[in-house]
């Protein structure tokens, strides 16, 4: 779980979790991405602590000792309708996660648990918790309106399909930082989207040929075994170097 912190500031998190390793490790990893984590083992006092409203985003292990995870998640959200609610599971869970998102979950995570993608979570919420969330947004070379769902490249719109303006949508949102496939496959279509398929390949080059081959080749990388960024900057010399990264149509498979 040791992955480079992504640049940014987070509000407060409710972390119950049972297990020291892993409460230990993501607390450790929030404070790194510098959010302020609150940890409890014990479920009920979790719920107790919410009754304050201090809390931004909750993130509970529905697989906790001596507490049903699912009377956690009905418990902080009865003391907050507001509160952001990110559920940890194990992959064979499937109906404990339907019941907890039922019941006011917003989102979840399979074990094991990738902190990266947890982040990536955690912004998400914010975006769709925010009031006055930015509608327009310039990354490098394109500007996305997301209001009228339309997207520019050099002052030029261009022609996208729905499902290609929301892979553009998420790549600009989280610019400049790796989207998985399985995060844009859930992001496109539904949660227990688990599929292996070349779907998001074809989608994404369609979307590179829109904007210009050429020009894609600088503007959207493939990240190997990974996923993809849209970069808008050199990368850092603590973040992902160029070895790292894949150009692309590099190896002809992106």
């Amino acid at each position: 779980m040791k992955e480079s912190p992504l640049p940014r500031t987070g509000g407060r998190v409710l972390v119950v979790e049972s297990d020291p390793v892993l409460g230990k490790s993501v607390s450790d990893a929030l404070q790194r991405n510098h959010y302020d984590p609150v940890w409890y083992r014990s479920g009920r006092e979790a719920v107790q602590a919410s009754a304050d409203g201090a809390f931004d985003v909750a993130i509970i292990d529905l697989n906790l000792e001596g507490d049903i995870g699912l009377d956690v998640v009905l418990g902080v959200r009865e003391q907050s309708e507001s509160m952001g609610v990110i559920l940890i599971t194990p992959v064979e869970a499937s109906r404990e996660r339907r019941d907890a998102l039922a019941a006011g979950a917003d989102d979840f995570l399979i074990k094991p648990l990738s902190i990266r993608e947890l982040i990536i979570r955690l912004e998400m919420l914010e975006i769709r918790a925010a009031k006055r969330p930015q509608s327009i947004v310039e990354a490098g070379p394109l500007r996305v309106d997301f209001d009228r769902r339309k997207a520019y490249h050099d002052g030029e719109l261009l022609a996208l399909t729905p499902t290609e303006f929301r892979i553009l949508e998420i790549l600009v949102r989280y610019r400049d930082r790796v989207v998985t496939r399985r995060l844009l496959c859930e992001f496109l279509w539904s949660p227990e989207w688990e599929g292996m398929t070349n779907v998001i390949e074809v989608h994404m080059n369609r979307l590179r040929n829109k904007i210009g081959r050429q020009e894609a080749r600088e503007l959207i990388c493939t990240v190997r075994g990974q996923g993809y960024v849209l970069r808008t900057r050199p990368p850092s010399s603590n973040g992902h170097s160029e070895s790292r990264l894949t150009r692309v149509g590099t190896h002809g498979s992106s």
